[in-house]
C-alpha cells in the first residue's frame, strides 16, 4: 500500500532502520520507518486516509512526521522522514550499523518476499555476528541519548558492544547527563523491563554511565561496610538489583 502510494505521488520510498534488523532476527516489528525523497505532505495524507490514522509533525523543519495507526493495525505507527541528501547520507547519520540498513519499496517483490538490502555501514554482517557497532565514533556527541540506547539494544537483542564502540561510550559517558529526562526515562524503563537487568545495570557502571545518570550513587563508591558484607556500599546496591532479578524469576543469582 505504501509502495503504491509513493509511486502515485512520484516519491522514492525506502524502509529503513529497526524494521529490517528485527525482520532478520525474526522479532515482532511494531513500528515502520520510511525514508522518502520528495514532498511528504501528499503521501502522508494518502496514507492517513488509507489506514484511518492520525498524522502529526515530529520535526516539521527536518521533515519528520508520524502516522499513528488504529489499534489492531499491522503497525502501531509509521514514521516518515524526508531524506537530506542521498539515502546513503541518511544511513550514515544513523546511530548503529544494525539500524542503518534500507530497502527500496520500488524494488520490493511482495510475492517472493525478497528485496535487495542497502547496507553501506556493514549492518548485515553485524546482525549475523551479533555486534553493536557505532556507524561513526561521533554518533554519541551528535545525540548523547545513543549512549544508553546502545546498552539497551545490546541487552534487548543479546548482542555484544564491540570494543571500539564500547571505548567511545566510556569516553563520552558524561554527555548522558545532558539528555532530556523523558528520553533517559524511556530508555531506562525499557532496559529495566528486560530479563537480567541487574547485570545490565552493573554494565552501565562499567561504562561510566550509571553515576552520570544517578549522581547520588557516586559517593557510595568505595565506602566500606562491616566484615559481614562482601561489597562496598555501591557494590551492595548493584548486587541487590541482580538479586531482585532472581527473586522475580527473571535472572540468576549465584549465591541463591
Amino acid at each position: 500500500t505504501i509502495a503504491t502510494a509513493a509511486k502515485v505521488n512520484q516519491v522514492k520510498a525506502f524502509i529503513a532502520g529497526g524494521f529490517i534488523r528485527d525482520n532478520l532476527l525474526g522479532r515482532h516489528v511494531g513500528d515502520l520507518d520510511i525514508v522518502i525523497s520528495g514532498d511528504p505532505q501528499n503521501l502522508i495524507q494518502v496514507l492517513k486516509n488509507q489506514f484511518n490514522g492520525t498524522s502529526f509533525a515530529l520535526d516539521n523543519a527536518a521533515g519528520m512526521f508520524r502516522l499513528a495507526l488504529p489499534s489492531g493495525s499491522a503497525f502501531s505507527q509509521i514514521d516518515i522522514t524526508t531524506a537530506t541528501g542521498t539515502l546513503e547520507d541518511d544511513l550514515w547519520r544513523r546511530d548503529f550499523s544494525i539500524n542503518a540498513m534500507a530497502v527500496s519499496l520500488a524494488d520490493f517483490d511482495s510475492t517472493a518476499g525478497r528485496c535487495s538490502t542497502i547496507d553501506p555501514t556493514g549492518g548485515l554482517s553485524d546482525v549475523r555476528t551479533q555486534l553493536i557497532r557505532a556507524v561513526t565514533m561521533d554518533v554519541f556527541r551528535e545525540d548523547p541519548a545513543r549512549l544508553l540506547r546502545g546498552v539497551r539494544l545490546a541487552a534487548e537483542l543479546g548482542f555484544t558492544i564491540e570494543p571500539a564502540t564500547e571505548s567511545a561510550i566510556v569516553s563520552h559517558a558524561g554527555l548522558v547527563a545532558t539528555v532530556a529526562g523523558e528520553r533517559t526515562r524511556e530508555e531506562l524503563l525499557e532496559l529495566l523491563s528486560l530479563k537480567n537487568s541487574g547485570a545490565t545495570i552493573e554494565y552501565l557502571d562499567k561504562l561510566s554511565l550509571l553515576t552520570h545518570i544517578f549522581p547520588e550513587l557516586e559517593p557510595s563508591r568505595g565506602v566500606e561496610q562491616p566484615l559481614e558484607h562482601a561489597w562496598d556500599v555501591l557494590g551492595h546496591q548493584l548486587k541487590t538489583a541482580v538479586a531482585l532479578d532472581w527473586v522475580l524469576r527473571r535472572g540468576q543469582w549465584p549465591y541463591a
